[in-house]
C-alpha cells in the first residue's frame, strides 16, 4: 500500500507510517492542530554594529513544524493502550525524513516531508472515561507542502 492511501477524503486525517488519525472510525481524533497555515521567516539581516540599523539580507521560509493534539476515545484499558502504542509505533523517531500525508479542507490531499519528533501522553486518568490526550510534533526541515489532488 502507497503511503496516503488510507485516506478516505474526509477532511483533516493524517497517515503517517501507514497509520490513520483523525479516521471515521478512530480510536484517535484531532482536537487541535497548528503549522499547515502560515510560517515563520528566517531573516538574513545584519545589525550594524557602529551605526543606526541593519543592512537588509534575503529572507527565506523556516522550517515547518507541525503541533498536533490528538485525543484517544477508547474506555476499555486494553483498547486504550493498544491505541497508545499504534501511535508510539507511528511517532517513532525517524533519521530520514519521511512523509505525512493529509488532507485539508482547502487543499485536498496533501503531503509534507519530514520527521516525528516528540510524542507527549502524560495523563491517563481519564482513560476510563474513555479520553486519553496526546501531542505530537512533526518538523519539516523544508517547508514546502505537496498537493496530491485537489478537493
Amino acid at each position: 500500500m502507497a503511503a496516503g492511501d488510507l485516506l478516505t477524503g474526509a477532511t483533516w486525517e493524517h497517515e503517517l507510517r501507514a497509520y490513520l488519525l483523525n479516521g471515521a472510525t478512530g480510536p484517535w481524533f484531532l482536537d487541535n492542530v497548528k503549522g499547515w497555515l502560515g510560517g515563520g521567516v528566517k531573516s538574513h539581516d545584519v545589525e550594524l554594529d557602529l551605526g543606526d540599523g541593519a543592512v537588509s539580507g534575503t529572507d527565506s521560509r523556516a522550517a515547518r513544524i507541525l503541533v498536533f493534539d490528538w485525543y484517544c476515545t477508547e474506555a476499555d484499558d486494553v483498547a486504550a493502550f493498544a491505541a497508545v502504542r499504534a501511535l508510539e509505533t507511528a511517532w517513532a523517531p525517524s533519521t530520514t525524513d519521511i512523509p505525512l500525508h493529509a488532507t485539508l479542507p482547502s487543499d485536498g490531499h496533501v503531503y509534507v516531508m519530514g520527521r516525528p519528533r516528540d510524542l507527549v501522553i502524560d495523563d491517563l486518568r481519564d482513560t476510563r472515561w474513555g479520553r486519553i490526550d496526546a501531542q505530537a510534533f512533526f518538523y519539516c526541515g523544508d517547508p514546502t507542502i505537496t498537493v496530491v489532488a485537489g478537493p
